[in-house]
């Protein structure tokens, strides 16, 4: 099962605010972003363990999740194997492992 939290750095969990990259990193989620400062911190501290960088540019959503919807086979294979993704609106490109 797919899930995804949309979060401005905090999230509540059971009535508490907790640090999202505390959390994430218990939980041991994959980070999808547009934000530049997960890749730099990812390139620096290799945190988050996992993370997937949109590199569309201004585009609506429906067509970001077509994208996704169209490649997540091959998305979920690419992320299994390698720490970094980075999605643009005509490549994948895997990073590392």
């Amino acid at each position: 099962m797919i899930q995804y939290i949309r979060s401005n750095c905090l999230i509540r969990i059971r009535q508490r605010t907790v640090s999202l990259p505390n959390w994430r990193k218990r939980q041991g989620r994959i980070v999808i972003t547009k934000d530049i400062d997960f890749l730099e911190s990812f390139r620096i501290k290799s945190e988050p363990k996992k993370l997937i960088t949109i590199r569309t540019g201004n585009i609506p959503n429906r067509q970001l999740i077509g994208i996704f919807d169209k490649n997540l086979e091959i998305i979920m294979q690419m992320i299994s194997r390698s720490d970094l993704l980075e999605i643009s609106r005509t490549e994948i490109e895997e990073h590392g492992s």
